[in-house]
């Protein structure tokens, strides 16, 4: 089709020449336009939304070609205008952390009331905490919020200030408590007054890391639960640590419940000592005689003494540990019996219970490791049973073989260069069987006219009116076969034969055994 529209004269193997120079000629094109692109470095990342808005304003209006990332939290330009473009957004503020700081107070505050300045000064505090906050080690964004109150005349009419941490860590991920603890800490140590237990902290789900302690029995019960959890999972793991190195990891399991003295306790103790006695005052009664200048006179002087005593406060530690128990689960050893070639099955698996000496052994050294006190009510118990079953191991040649669809599924990135290959290989092979020159064939030498012809000689005429007359009589009786076996109205009418003459029919006996001759006669009765 390609022949019939460009002509006969354009061959394959020009055609193949004009696909492989387009073919270099766009490569060579698109090469080039890929070298002489600017490229594009990041000039801000992970920036907030607000900010990137404002940003990509000015970039805008400076003609600063920009792009950004898929979360809209990147802003790229041309490495030849990123110095450019930083210069042109510090002039104007940006980028800046979405929350302004306390470069509230850099301008004049001339005519704002005390109330604004408080709102102010409530603005600058938190703009500082989530700049301190978000300048931290794998935090994505955070939002604080501070309900500061005012000082009271009367301290019973004081209420305490509180603020709110929303952290949000790169991943999705929950940040470890220590974390949590240590912003707590920051937000209170920044503002004067305010308990780190007043600070509350929730991830971006919404979940409550750490909650305010206002005493309900809710936040008593939460913390209480906290401090729980957290001592049994350090118990469990120096179990699991120790048990990890004597039967293997996977090969156990402990379970430790503690229970926790949560009991306020403040007791005040006065104790007397009667042996011990102490002289508090001393009364004495002394009479003066008289004189003759005066009269006599009595004086008076009174002692006590009062038992030693000694008064005692104690307030009780909360979270106290009164009790734990623990279950420590072993796994029985289990043998892998050698693989067999021969055999069509694999062999069971060889499962060993543990010993009782073993037990109580390993019981021993798990009640030195967690600090299990018998005299206390602890509890513990050390039980040996199989796990879960490994599969036994077969023999290769009873393994089943995958079939190709599931190999595919299983590594499709392999067969498709594999594809490709094949691909570029046969388009190579195409390419060069029509770029390879057609061999034109040699001229064969001229052979040597053929000899005329010698024809039989012509039967005679008896012999061919004979021959020509039974030919007429086999077609005659099919005819008339034919024309009975019709029905009498559609048989149709049969006109009388020609006769032939002898001479007509040695005349075409004749033109049939020599058409050549009888080709030459035509011509030579036409030119006469």
């Amino acid at each position: 089709m390609l022949e019939s529209i460009l002509g006969r004269s354009v061959s394959p193997r020009q055609i193949a020449i004009v696909g492989v120079g387009a073919v270099v000629t766009a490569l060579v094109f698109g090469l080039s336009t890929w070298a002489a692109k600017p490229v594009k470095i990041p000039l801000f990342a992970g920036l907030p939304v607000a900010s990137v808005s404002d940003m990509t304003t000015k970039l805008t209006e400076l003609n600063i070609p920009y792009e950004l990332d898929a979360t809209g939290t990147t802003i790229s330009v041309n490495s030849d205008e990123q110095a450019r473009a930083r210069v042109e957004l510090a002039k104007v503020g940006l980028p800046n952390a979405g929350r302004p700081g306390m470069e509230l107070f850099d301008k004049p505050t001339w005519g704002m009331t005390d109330f604004t300045q408080k709102v102010n000064y409530g603005r600058a505090l938190e703009g500082e905490l989530v700049k301190t906050i978000a300048s931290m080690r794998d935090v994505r964004s955070v939002q604080v919020h501070l309900a500061l109150e005012d000082e009271s005349l009367f301290k019973q009419n004081e209420r305490p200030s509180k603020a709110s941490v929303t952290l949000a860590m790169k991943g999705g991920e929950t940040p470890p408590q220590a974390v949590v603890t240590g912003i707590q800490s920051l937000v209170a140590g920044s503002i004067g007054g305010l308990d780190p237990q007043h600070v509350t902290v929730l991830d971006e789900s919404g979940r409550a890391l750490a909650t305010d302690d206002d005493g309900s029995v809710e936040s008593q019960t939460s913390r209480h639960l906290t401090v729980q959890h957290e001592l049994e999972a350090s118990l469990q793991k120096k179990a699991e640590n120790i048990l990890e190195r004597i039967v293997g990891a996977g090969q156990s399991k402990v379970q430790i419940t503690a229970t926790l003295n949560f009991d306020k306790i403040e007791r005040t103790t006065k104790q007397v000592d009667p042996e011990k006695q102490a002289s508090v005052s001393e009364q004495k009664a002394e009479v003066t005689p008289s004189s003759p200048q005066q009269g006599a006179g009595y004086s008076t002087t009174a002692s006590s003494f009062e038992n030693s005593s000694s008064v005692e406060s104690y307030v009780g530690t909360i979270g106290t540990l009164r009790k734990i128990t623990v279950a420590v689960l072993l796994a029985d050893k289990v043998t892998i019996p050698p693989v067999d070639t021969t055999a069509k099955v694999a062999a069971a698996p060889i499962i060993t219970p543990r010993t009782p000496e073993e037990i109580a052994q390993i019981e021993s050294l798990m009640r030195t490791a967690i600090g299990v006190d018998s005299a206390r009510g602890d509890l513990m118990s050390v039980v040996s049973m199989p796990f879960n079953m490994p599969a036994a191991e077969l023999p290769r040649d009873s393994l089943p073989k995958a079939s190709l669809m599931t190999r595919i599924e299983n590594n499709p990135k392999m067969y498709v260069w594999i594809g490709a290959l094949v691909g570029l290989l046969l388009l190579a092979i195409i390419m060069v069987l029509a770029l390879k020159p057609k061999k034109v064939p040699a001229p064969a030498p001229q052979a040597q006219l053929p000899a005329a012809p010698s024809y039989p000689e012509l039967p005679s005429s008896t012999q061919m009116a004979t021959a020509m007359q039974q030919q007429q009589q086999i077609q005659l009786q099919q005819q008339q076969d034919e024309y009975s076996m019709l029905e009498p109205a559609s048989r149709p009418v049969i006109l009388p034969a020609l006769a032939i003459s002898p001479e007509r029919e040695q005349a075409i006996a004749t033109v049939d055994q020599r058409p050549e001759a009888a080709v030459r006669v035509t011509r030579n009765w036409l030119r006469a």
